[in-house]
C-alpha cells in the first residue's frame, strides 16, 4: 500500500509539473515577437494593436494577404507571379476620433511584394519578399514605428517562406549614413544593385520563428 501510495504520489508531482510547464509555454508562445494578436477583418485584411515608445496606441493593418489571394497567386502557371502586400499604421486614439474620415491618423506604411519564382515545368524554385518602401511621417519617427512595421514585413516573408527580404536602398537625402545604421541593427546587409546602386537585404531563417522554437523546445 505505501508503495502504491509513493507511486500515486509521483505521478501527481509529474502531472503537475507538466501542466506548469504547459502553462509557461503558453506565457511564453505569448510573449513571443512572432505570434501578435490578430484580428480578421471583413475585406480579407486583418490588424493589431502595439503601443510605441511615446505610449501611443497604434494600430497596423496588413492587406492583401489574405487566404484567396495567396491561392490564386499560387496557383498561377506562370514563370513568375507577384502579390502586393501592404502594411499601414495609424494613431488608433487620432482616427478614431470624429470628424471621420479615411486616412485620418496615419503614421506610416510599408509596400511589398511576393515574388515567386517557377521553373520551367512549373514547380517553385524561389520565393523573396521585395520591399518597395518603408516609411514613418516626419511627426512620428524615432517612436518604434518603423521597426515594428519591418518586423511585420519579415513575418510575412517566413509566413510564405520567402528566401530574403529585399529593396533598393534609397535613403531620403542627408539621411543616408542613419538609414543604413537603421537596417544593420536590424541584421540587415547591402549589396550592388544590376543596374547601380545598392540593394539592402536579410536573409530568412525559414518558418523557424519565436514560437516555433518554443514549441520544439517542449517536444525534446
Amino acid at each position: 500500500m505505501a508503495y502504491e501510495a509513493q507511486q500515486l504520489e509521483r505521478e501527481l508531482r509529474r502531472s503537475q509539473e507538466q501542466a506548469d510547464q504547459a502553462r509557461e509555454a503558453e506565457r511564453r508562445i505569448q510573449e513571443a515577437r512572432d505570434v501578435p494578436q490578430y484580428r480578421q477583418l471583413g475585406d480579407g485584411s486583418y490588424q493589431r494593436h502595439f503601443t510605441d515608445r511615446q505610449g501611443r496606441d497604434i494600430t497596423l493593418r496588413v492587406e492583401g494577404n489574405d487566404a484567396p489571394t495567396t491561392a490564386k497567386v499560387a496557383g498561377e502557371q506562370c514563370l513568375e507571379s507577384k502579390q502586393p502586400i501592404r502594411v499601414r499604421v495609424a494613431d488608433t486614439a487620432e482616427a478614431a476620433s470624429p470628424p471621420a474620415f479615411k486616412g485620418k491618423g496615419d503614421m506610416g506604411y510599408a509596400n511589398t511584394t511576393l515574388e515567386i519564382g517557377r521553373d520551367v515545368n512549373g514547380n517553385v524554385a524561389d520565393k523573396r519578399l521585395r520591399l518597395h518602401d518603408i516609411k514613418v511621417n516626419e511627426n512620428y519617427q524615432g517612436s518604434g514605428i518603423g521597426g515594428e512595421m519591418l518586423d511585420e514585413v519579415e513575418r510575412i516573408g517566413r509566413q510564405h517562406g520567402a528566401r530574403e527580404v529585399y529593396g533598393l536602398f534609397s535613403p531620403e537625402t542627408g539621411k543616408e549614413a542613419a538609414t543604413r545604421q537603421w537596417y544593420e541593427r536590424r541584421g540587415y546587409e547591402f549589396r550592388p544593385r544590376p543596374g547601380g546602386g545598392e540593394e539592402v537585404y536579410k536573409m530568412l531563417e525559414g518558418p523557424d520563428t519565436d514560437a516555433a522554437a518554443i514549441r520544439r523546445e517542449l517536444r525534446r
